[in-house]
């Protein structure tokens, strides 16, 4: 799987749901095993969600 959690929670806090998107965050399932590990306590699942609901909602709107 290429998913970096690291990377992908610094875009979504940022914004920048295009690159979450390039970065397979819709291959995400949620589990939370990178919350659970994560040194920073950083709330990655929380920060993934918000980037898929952002993503689906751009693209119910172009169409």
């Amino acid at each position: 799987m290429k998913l970096l959690p690291g990377p992908i929670s610094v875009f979504v806090e940022n914004e920048n749901y295009h690159e979450a998107e390039k970065s397979y965050v819709m291959d995400c399932m949620e589990c939370g095993v990178c919350t659970y590990v994560c040194p920073a306590k950083r709330p990655l699942v929380q920060h993934f969600r918000r980037a898929k609901a952002e993503i689906n909602a751009m693209r119910r709107a172009s169409k």
